[in-house]
This record gives C-alpha cells, sequence and structure tokens, in this order.
C-alpha cells in the first residue's frame, strides 16, 4: 500500500483484515483533522488498465466513506479524501 498525507508518500504493507481496517480508520482519522490524504493499493492497481476515470463521493458517515474507499481500492482506483469540517461530510474521490 502506498499512501500520501499533505503529499508525502509512505509506504506500508498490511497482513489481514485487521491491519486493513486499522489503516483505513487512521486515513479517515487524520482527514478529520484536516490532513489530505490519499491512497493506493499497488496489487489491485496492478491488475487494472489506468485510465482518466474520477469517482466522486460525499458522505456524513464514517464508516460509509471506509466502505466506499475499500471498494474503490479494491476496484484499482487511487483515492482521496477530504473532510469538510464545518459541514462534517467526506469528500472522496476516485481516480485511475
Amino acid at each position: 500500500m502506498s499512501y500520501a498525507v499533505d503529499g508525502v508518500t509512505h509506504q506500508i504493507t498490511l497482513v489481514g483484515d485487521e491491519a486493513w481496517h486499522d489503516f483505513l480508520n487512521r486515513m479517515m482519522a487524520l482527514a478529520e483533522e484536516g490532513h489530505e490524504v490519499t491512497f493506493r493499493n499497488e496489487e489491485a492497481a496492478s491488475r487494472v488498465a489506468s485510465t482518466k476515470e474520477v469517482v466522486t463521493y460525499s458522505t456524513p458517515d464514517h464508516d460509509d466513506a471506509i466502505n466506499w474507499a475499500a471498494k474503490m481500492l479494491d476496484d484499482g482506483y487511487t483515492v482521496t479524501i477530504h473532510f469538510d469540517k464545518e459541514k462534517k461530510v467526506y469528500n472522496c474521490y476516485a481516480f485511475k
């Protein structure tokens, strides 16, 4: 998994569902703190062709944002999350 927080890129290896869930929760927490987070499942992304497709999604629900991000990652997308503190809404973007 590669991810970036405020443009600083990192790599992490996640083993098991618990590690995966903890990672996504941490990304959402960072977004809630005002950071821009972007993440990509390198394994899933390598299985799909790159396009210029962008999918957007907004939700006030933390778990809904996590579930949407997990599905997009599994489908080979790179996901970016912004949290609007005033509206308390997760603005989610997925692109290939």
